[in-house]
């Protein structure tokens, strides 16, 4: 018996469908205005939902849009100010698994970027921070989101496009560092470039369990030297420390590409990180360190995460253990809580397996493990 009135109904609006062609082919509109009760909007839905009959898609009743890229038209893009960090956190909930940073740093980051949200009857639908880097000629794109259920209209796409239109001359590119295959897939069918990739790797483990490691192994690590702006720059300069800590030519510092331009030493110090470079021991380059590490400390919704990004040879376990445990050292002095995670990346060339290896020393718990990607853009 359901078959059959789910029949009757196909009927039904199949004969909506020719009476609205009909008219869309007189009158020439996109969308037909009918005058149908709420009963046939039912109908609708289910067409809708009917793969065989997508054809059906933009018909819209009396306001009823069953096409929702319709919606687009009715999206109101601005800036977006402190007042708006509540409105962007109810986007999304349980981000990056309860480790999203926007909650606790969306007022710093609106200092150094400038965040581009859309709006759909008066509801914050998606949001963007926005950039220029590199001597002023890329966009740097991060911390994209949409509201769930308003995935797959392109909203994205049209925060980007209000952005790009007064963009000063010689801004020609833009960047992001992803870690979705979707957006991956999607910038690559656009023939957007992979620049760089680095693995990055998980771990939890609590401040109750690194203290007692300190207290049991009590380390003083004596081969570190702080690095500060200046001794960035001198970075920025070297050639050799060029190659051997940034074969790319970048420095990704919680998730976020730089150049390696001292123009973008101001953003990648926005952050507070700390940085600590590795004494080189021959003595014919004493200057040019052979590893360095840069953590950003954010509270969450699940803990503390230690953002840590390594740079440089990290096959050295004593070396490794050194960085790690100073910037493990730094992040407890401030943390008040209890449960922490590390996210760590590192080279392309270095293994999770790797990674786990040198890291063994500490008490941690491996929870997962990902690829993140630098993709270019041309801006046109």
């Amino acid at each position: 018996m359901t078959s059959l009135w789910f029949l009757l109904d196909m009927i039904m609006a199949l004969r909506m469908f020719y009476k609205s062609l009909t008219q869309v082919m007189k009158k020439g509109k996109k969308y037909v205005q009918t005058s149908v009760d709420f009963k046939r909007r039912n109908i609708l839905q289910h067409i809708k939902n009917f793969d065989s009959l997508h054809g059906f898609k933009k018909l819209s009743c009396r306001g009823f849009c069953v096409d929702r890229k319709c919606e687009l038209s009715q999206l109101y893009i601005r800036q977006t100010t402190p007042d708006d960090h509540d409105d962007l956190v109810s986007l999304r909930k349980h981000v990056y698994d309860g480790k999203d940073y926007i909650p606790s740093s969306y007022h710093d980051l609106l200092k150094c970027n400038t965040g581009v949200a859309g709006y759909i009857d008066n509801k914050m639908v998606g949001f963007i921070f926005a950039s220029i880097i590199d001597d002023g000629t890329t966009v740097l794109l991060q911390s994209g989101r949409v509201r769930i259920g308003y995935e797959g209209l392109g909203i994205v796409s049209q925060l980007k496009r209000y952005y790009f239109r007064n963009l000063p001359a010689g801004v020609n590119k833009s960047v992001i560092n992803t870690s979705s295959p979707e957006a991956l897939r999607h910038a690559q069918r656009r023939g957007s470039p992979v620049v760089f990739q680095r693995n990055a790797i998980t771990f939890r483990t609590s401040k109750t369990d690194i203290n007692a490691w300190f207290q049991t192994i009590r380390p003083n690590f004596p081969t570190l030297e702080s690095v500060d702006i200046h001794y960035f720059k001198r970075i920025c300069r070297s050639r050799e420390s060029k190659t051997i800590l940034f074969p790319e030519d970048r420095i990704v510092l919680k998730r976020v590409p730089y150049r390696l331009l001292t123009s973008n030493t101001s953003h990648v110090f926005s952050c507070n990180p700390k940085m600590f470079a590795s004494k080189c021991e021959t003595e014919k380059r004493p200057e040019i360190p052979s590893m360095m590490s840069a953590s950003t400390n954010l509270s969450c919704e699940v803990g503390m995460v230690m953002y840590l990004d390594l740079y440089g040879d990290i096959s050295d376990v004593e070396n490794v253990t050194d960085h790690v445990g100073k910037q493990l050292s730094y992040c407890l002095d401030t943390y008040e809580g209890d449960i922490l995670f590390l996210y760590i990346t590192c080279a392309a060339q270095f293994s999770v397996e790797d990674v786990a290896r040198v890291l063994s020393v500490f008490p941690l718990e491996l929870v997962g493990n990902e690829v993140t990607y630098c993709v270019e853009e041309t801006i046109e």
